[in-house]
């Protein structure tokens, strides 16, 4: 902002000591341009200088300050989501993956950041415990002192997880599973991965883990895109979701639709205080719980449920997430808010208008 006593000729000079990059003004300026000089554009009219911002805003999404680069690291650590604009249903879903260790699947058009959002899943889960420490310790090639991640890669069959002593996929155990473009996978190593999930084993060695996945909408990914156009059927979707199977999906506890974000009116939103903290405070009273808790609630589950053709697996799945809720929520029971909160992450299809029921 110009003071009284300065002219249009100091608008350079202001929005440098500012920090701006973009200058966009009306008058014609003649200055010395400097390392730390913001680009100067001309518009005359407001549509003109609006455009001009958004390609600006294009042009350079990514880019920040160098101060805040200085220590990424540290940033990373005191907030997993640093630099993450927006994506405020997609924090929520993590949380409480982490949380629960519930299986995600995050989809929508590419570009939306779906796959950066999976690599900061590992950022919000709790330390091991004593006993999952010591377990870890049984598998060579894992550390004891950081959490199991272990991601699968596109050229990877299913003699490669379940192969050798112990097998590759046990490198997992106690950790995430990290399965990006999950649609292009072989059938047998996702029906291996199915099986895996349910027996918490392979040859013999411990294999515990969860998976957190990552896939488009649609075979040409515009599915999702507010301005973009589709070009496939319904059929060539169904096919596409019919990839993974109907199996391993009713094994995902949480289904996440990940929209572009705008960045003109997106906010930087702050990550709340002490989230790892309180995720790792959620985590100990879900390790507190049996499945016989969960199974008191499926007449809650019932009454909030429109839908009939749903599983006993997913009722289940969508009563631990239920409980997951109320307890972020500083509650230790289930209202109906939570359980119908908790069946959105379940309700693909009709409820999720721009993908098409399988």
């Amino acid at each position: 902002t110009l003071s009284t006593r300065q002219g249009p000729l100091d608008s350079s000079k202001v929005a440098r000591e500012a920090d701006c990059h973009l200058l966009i003004t009306p008058f014609c300026i003649e200055t010395e341009q400097e390392a730390s000089s913001p680009k100067i554009e001309y518009a005359n009219t407001l549509e003109a200088a609006f455009s001009l911002a958004s390609k600006f805003a294009i042009l350079n999404q990514g880019l920040r300050p160098k101060p805040i680069l200085e220590k990424p690291l540290a940033s990373f650590l005191t907030d997993p989501f640093f630099g993450v604009i927006g994506l405020q249903n997609v924090r929520s879903a993590l949380a409480l993956a982490a949380a629960g260790r519930l299986n995600i699947l995050l989809f929508g058009p590419p570009g939306a950041g779906k796959t950066m959002m999976l690599q900061r899943l590992h950022l919000l889960l709790p330390p091991l415990s004593r006993k999952e420490r010591m377990e870890t310790m049984q598998i060579p090639g894992c550390k004891a002192q950081q959490i199991p991640q272990f991601e699968l890669r596109s050229e990877m069959k299913e003699k490669d997880l379940v192969g050798g002593k112990p097998p590759q996929i046990c490198q997992a155990h106690n950790g995430i599973l990290v399965i990006d473009e999950i649609p292009g996978f072989k059938p047998n190593t996702l029906r291996t991965i199915q099986s895996l999930l349910d027996q918490k084993k392979c040859k013999g060695f411990p294999c515990n883990f969860f998976v957190a996945a990552a896939m488009n909408a649609c075979p040409c990914g515009n599915l999702g895109v507010p301005e973009g156009i589709c070009t496939c059927s319904e059929m060539q979707i169904s096919a596409y979701w019919r990839k993974v199977g109907s199996p391993l999906l009713d094994r995902f506890d949480l289904l996440v639709p990940v929209k572009n974000e705008n960045l003109l009116v997106s906010n930087l939103i702050p990550t709340k205080a002490n989230l790892t903290e309180k995720i790792q405070e959620v985590r100990l009273l879900c390790l507190d719980r049996q499945e016989e808790d969960y199974r008191r609630l499926l007449p809650l589950f019932n009454r909030c449920n429109p839908r009939k053709d749903i599983s006993l697996r997913s009722a289940l799945s969508v009563c631990r997430t239920a409980f997951l809720i109320a307890n972020f929520k500083g509650k230790d029971f289930v209202a109906q808010q939570d359980m119908r909160e908790a069946l959105l992450y379940k309700a693909y299809g009709s409820a999720k208008p721009y993908w098409q029921p399988l």
